[in-house]
């Protein structure tokens, strides 16, 4: 009998794979409900296949953090615009980047698939402004943190 991680996955998840073992919180793109998200972030974000962000506008408190989740088929990323956010913030993206233009040149990395997440927690009150590189035209966000 199989006593590894992918063992116990194939037999509690049924043949899924070890890349979705996010069931078990054993590795893996984390792949969720939006419901059991709600529970865990204090806002939620759904990336869609009509190349929207749901809901557009969040409003959250300093210290709150906010999920994205992919609920669809198309590839996308959460990329903040550099000068579309407070001053004293660190820049946030899907891709763990230092810039919107380092994001901009790497933009395969980053990219949420069908049930992946991305989550940031905001320390600084102010707007943020973020997008998606594939989609930029329809896909535009903001959080409001207030104190």
């Amino acid at each position: 009998m199989d006593h590894s991680r992918r063992g116990l996955v194939s037999r509690v998840c049924g043949g899924i794979s070890v890349a979705l073992a996010g069931c078990l919180g054993l590795g893996g793109p984390e792949t969720v409900s939006s419901e059991s998200l709600k529970e865990e972030h204090d806002a939620v974000v759904q990336t869609t296949d009509k190349n929207l962000f749901v809901p557009e506008t969040v409003t959250i408190q300093v210290d709150d953090s906010v999920v994205w989740y992919n609920n669809g088929d198309r590839e996308h990323t959460v990329t903040a615009y550099d000068d579309g956010i407070p001053e004293e913030a660190s820049y946030f993206d899907s891709g763990d980047h230092e810039s919107e233009q380092r994001a901009r040149n790497d933009n395969l990395d980053g990219r949420l698939r069908t049930g992946d997440t991305y989550s940031h927690t905001f320390e600084v009150p102010g707007e943020y402004e973020y997008f998606c590189i594939p989609h930029e035209r329809t896909m535009i966000g903001t959080v409001v943190v207030e104190e």
